[in-house]
């Protein structure tokens, strides 16, 4: 047994290297009134700073901001960013704004947002409803389509939630038990769960019942530091590729925009530490789960081998269905014969459930069951998320998982 560190705690380090663009979500949406299309770049308005900066007239604040003749997003930018994969805008996305939180993470922390200024803030986003004209370049492609905005802290600095990361590491450890003992899908199939508690019933064997007897409490990740918008971030077009007549296309009718992570940012730091002690002294925590996570050796292998058997499933799938640039990006990362994983939107259910260890007969009966896919659908699942990454789509939200311990 490796057991690198203390008798009480083992610390490391997760290096995650991004190399193709990541979104993690923080539900947030910026409306089209909230940022501008300038030249190849998208800059986000600061709406609320503009409205506190005319609070004594808020008529000609909403106007301005209804009509967009005023430039809010030179006086009040927040930030600005390029944008990558221009494509015509949806009708089905386009539209009316739906109503969302005012901005309070502008360039620092505000406080408490001004009951006025937040009543303007709402009106402004009622008032600004006529969807916009066709475009006439791929300039003017992204106008009137929602962006999805990067999880961001307080003070408006994006950053990689530990949380996000320990979801990820949670799947690869989760399959790599239920592989030890295939038959604990059976407890699931005969439950009666909706499909959002669906495997509550294998999760309770793996990792006890509730999140007091979770071996997985004692394995504990930091954020990451707060990353460079302007030097890490773009806003990226996520397309959705769909299976049709054995062949992946472009779904058409959908404009998704998101604020992502690119591989220009290099390696991103996330501190973690297991503890020992409690990890040792909880009799009531599941036996199989404490050896993975007191052993170094078997806590690396893990992962390396879900990124083995998720690296070989898409590249088949991409091969399968001559998607060629799926398989010439997924086989240089099989070719590099390190730990590649799957983070964030657009990962699919292969990297976020133990699906990669069902049967054909398991999977199709856990298809029957929760009504997974269309009726009669041979393949499931049928789509993938590719991502521009400012030279051509690829497969959305891959990094390299490296592990420094301490």
């Amino acid at each position: 047994m490796n057991n690198s560190g203390s008798s009480q705690k083992r610390e490391g380090v997760f290096h995650i290297t991004p190399v193709s663009p990541i979104h993690i979500g923080s539900g947030e949406k910026y409306l089209p009134f909230e940022y501008s299309v300038a030249g190849r770049d998208i800059i986000i308005k600061d709406i609320q700073a503009f409205i506190e900066a005319n609070r004594d007239n808020p008529q000609y604040a909403v106007d301005a901001i209804e009509s967009g003749t005023v430039d809010v997003e030179n006086k009040y930018p927040r930030y600005r960013v390029p944008c990558f994969g221009y494509s015509a805008p949806a009708s089905k996305t386009s539209g009316p704004p739906q109503s969302r939180k005012p901005m309070n993470i502008a360039a620092g922390p505000r406080g408490k947002v001004d009951p006025n200024v937040a009543k303007l803030m709402k009106e402004s986003e009622q008032r600004v409803k006529t969807p916009p004209p066709m475009p006439h370049s791929k300039e003017e492609a992204v106008r009137g389509t929602l962006i999805y905005a990067f999880i961001k802290d307080p003070f408006g600095k994006p950053f990689v939630p530990g949380t996000s990361l320990k979801g990820c590491l949670r799947t690869a450890i989760a399959l790599h038990l239920y592989e030890k003992d295939k038959s604990l899908i059976n407890g699931a199939l005969a439950a009666s769960k909706s499909k959002q508690w669906a495997f509550a019933p294998v999760a309770e064997k793996l990792f006890g019942k509730g999140p007091t007897n979770d071996p997985l409490k004692t394995f504990v990740l930091r954020d990451s530091d707060a990353l460079n918008m302007e030097q890490h971030f773009a806003v990226t077009h996520v397309k959705v590729m769909n299976l049709v007549n054995n062949a992946l296309k472009e779904k058409q009718g959908m404009t998704i925009l998101t604020e992502s992570l690119m591989p220009k940012v290099g390696k991103v730091s996330i501190p973690f530490f297991i503890d020992l002690f409690r990890l040792q002294k909880d009799t009531a925590l599941p036996r199989a789960a404490k050896d993975l996570l007191a052993d170094t050796q078997t806590f690396e292998a893990v992962f390396r081998e879900f990124s083995q058997k998720l690296l070989d499933h898409e590249f088949e799938f991409y091969n399968k269905y001559r998607a060629q640039e799926g398989v010439v990006f997924i086989e240089k990362l099989r070719k590099d014969n390190a730990v590649y994983l799957d983070l964030g939107f657009g990962t699919g259910w292969e990297a976020k459930t133990i699906g990669l260890g069902f049967d054909t007969k398991t999977l199709n009966d856990v298809r029957r069951k929760w009504k997974l896919g269309k009726n009669g659908a041979d393949i499931f699942p049928k789509t993938r998320k590719w991502v521009h990454n400012g030279q051509g789509y690829v497969p959305m939200g891959w990094f390299k998982l490296e592990i420094e311990w301490r």
